[in-house]
C-alpha cells in the first residue's frame, strides 16, 4: 500500500482482480449469484471490508460485475448477489491469460 491510508493504483487494481477471481471462483447459486458478503469477500481477498466495497463499487461502475439485492421471505435483507457479467468475464479471461486488456470488448466472431 502507498502508506497513510491511501493505496496506489496497482494496489487498486490487484485487489480488483482479486475481487473478480473471487466471484469467479465462488461458484455461484443456481441463479449463476455469488452470495458472499461484503465482509465475506474481504476475508476472501484479504483486506478489509471498505477496501471491498470500494473495488466493488469501482468494478460495478466498469459494468464488470452485477449487484443484485437479495430478499428473505419475509421481507429482511440478505447479503447482495454479486455476478459477473459478459462484459467481467472477458476481462477475466484475458488476466488469467496473462493479456494486458486495455480494451472490454468481446473479439468479433
Amino acid at each position: 500500500m502507498a502508506g497513510k491510508g491511501r493505496a496506489s493504483v496497482d494496489d487498486m487494481k490487484r485487489v480488483e482482480v482479486s475481487v473478480l477471481l473471487a466471484i469467479d471462483d465462488c461458484g455461484g447459486a443456481a441463479d449463476g449469484l455469488c452470495e458472499l458478503s461484503r465482509k465475506d469477500l474481504a476475508q476472501r481477498v484479504g483486506v478489509s471490508p471498505y477496501r471491498a466495497r470500494a473495488a466493488l463499487d469501482r468494478l460495478s461502475g466498469e459494468g464488470l460485475v452485477e449487484l443484485v439485492s437479495r430478499y428473505n421471505e419475509d421481507g429482511g435483507q440478505l447479503a447482495n448477489g454479486i455476478c459477473l457479467t459478459e462484459r467481467g468475464t472477458w476481462y477475466l479471461a484475458g488476466v488469467r491469460a496473462g493479456l494486458l486488456v486495455s480494451s472490454f470488448e468481446a473479439p468479433q466472431a
